[in-house]
């Protein structure tokens, strides 16, 4: 073992996996896998069930072995079955994950290892009880013999941002996903991949969420109790530190229609958020008036202002211009701004070419992905009904995961 093969060693703290491995597949390569190889479906299928125990007080654990169905995965196969047909891994991939969102790693290994790809991956710094979970639940999988084979496609460390850790892990790699903020993938893309390697950033973007204010008026008041609980799981189940989770709420309607609605659902949220186990901290609470004050100074004068009604757990700032910047801006631990507009057109102002995905209620998906098409906006790469902002899919960001992370072969 050389100098450099030594110094990375130390570097890396082993959760699965272990440094002979890896040295083992710097030194030999490994062989690619097929897409949806019959033996990784049982291993998630296997997973899955692991993850269904888990206790309700960890929901995103739930989601990922709902995720990890043996049948949800056939249904995914079958975007895929041409390209299988065709198609090995890349060889060894090195995943980096942000610290704030607890299961994003796991997602990011599935496609991995879906594609039929060797996967580094480096764990969240912030400790969380999910990634221990995890981790022991794909030691406990992997110390059995049917998946003993998978050991070596499999490999999970934490290593702090040093370049004897991250040179040679990007060094080995043929692929390389980096999931925000965009400090941290600039700071990986200054480590080399091989030359003919491939790099998938999912940089720092923002979302937001836009309802049709009279079809929400004229609803039950039991679907507007469900809808609280679907806007309250794609925001503080994770304190809306996830790009996908919606920084602002747009009302689109009549002036007294979208007041109304509005009364109605932050009401509603109230309510939900009163039988919740949900408590904000001391410092997220003063960075969001930190944050508004910022955008109070930086805007001219009248563009914002906080809502009557707002308190240290649901923080609104209505905005009477859609000319803001919500990436510059946006918040978490429940800080939405919010928006009142005639019609949906009013709202491109608000969308960059940094807005991720669009929520929505009452509006049809189709008629949605019609005006960012026709509008030719540079952003928007994801439509999803209120409740569905966490789900995670293989096309994330515009890019299909499991395609950019195998090897076409091609016949002439």
């Amino acid at each position: 073992m050389n100098t450099t093969d030594s110094a990375l060693e130390a570097q890396l703290t082993w959760q699965v996996g272990d440094f002979a491995t890896l040295l083992t597949i710097k030194e030999h390569g490994i062989t690619p896998l097929p897409l949806f190889s019959p033996l990784v479906k049982d291993f998630f299928s296997a997973w899955s069930e692991l993850l269904s125990t888990c206790q309700p007080a960890l929901p995103d654990l739930r989601a990922l072995g709902f995720f990890l169905r043996r049948r949800a995965l056939e249904h995914m196969q079958q975007d895929y079955e041409d390209l299988a047909q065709r198609s090995l891994g890349v060889g060894v991939v090195f995943h980096s994950s942000p610290s704030n969102v607890p299961t994003n790693f796991a997602y990011s290994f599935v496609m991995g290892l879906l594609a039929g790809n060797c996967n580094l991956v480096r764990l969240p710094k912030k400790p969380f009880p999910q990634v221990d979970m995890i981790c022991a639940q794909l030691n406990e999988l992997l110390s059995r013999e049917e998946f003993a084979a998978l050991q070596p496609y499999c490999l999970f460390f934490s290593c702090a941002s040093t370049p004897e850790a991250l040179g040679p892990l990007s060094a080995m790699s043929k692929a390389r996903v980096i999931f925000g903020g965009d400090d941290n993938i600039r700071k990986l893309h200054s480590y080399p991949l091989p030359p003919a390697g491939r790099d998938l950033a999912f940089a720092d973007r923002y979302s937001l969420a836009v309802l049709n204010a009279a079809t929400y008026n004229a609803a039950a008041e039991s679907d507007q109790v469900r809808l609280a609980q679907s806007f309250f799981q794609d925001t503080y189940l994770n304190d809306q530190n996830a790009c996908s989770s919606p920084a602002a709420v747009v009302w689109v309607g009549t002036k007294e229609g979208c007041t109304q609605a509005a009364t109605v659902f932050w009401q509603k949220l109230h309510e939900h958020l009163h039988t919740q186990p949900y408590a904000l901290q001391a410092r997220p609470s003063l960075s969001k008036l930190e944050q508004v004050m910022v955008a109070a100074a930086e805007n001219e004068v009248g563009t914002l202002e906080v809502a009557a009604g707002s308190d240290e757990v649901v923080t609104r700032v209505q905005l009477h211009t859609a000319k803001f910047s919500l990436q510059r801006y946006k918040g978490n631990s429940g800080l939405f701004y919010e928006l009142a507009v005639k019609s949906l057109e009013e709202i491109t102002p608000l969308i960059s070419a940094d807005c991720q995905s669009l929520l929505y209620y009452g509006f049809s998906g189709d008629e949605l992905r019609d005006m960012v098409v026709s509008k030719r906006l540079v952003g928007i790469d994801r439509i999803v009904p209120i409740g569905q902002a966490l789900r995670f899919t293989p096309v994330w960001d515009g890019v299909d995961m499991i395609a950019a992370l195998s090897r076409q072969v091609s016949v002439l």
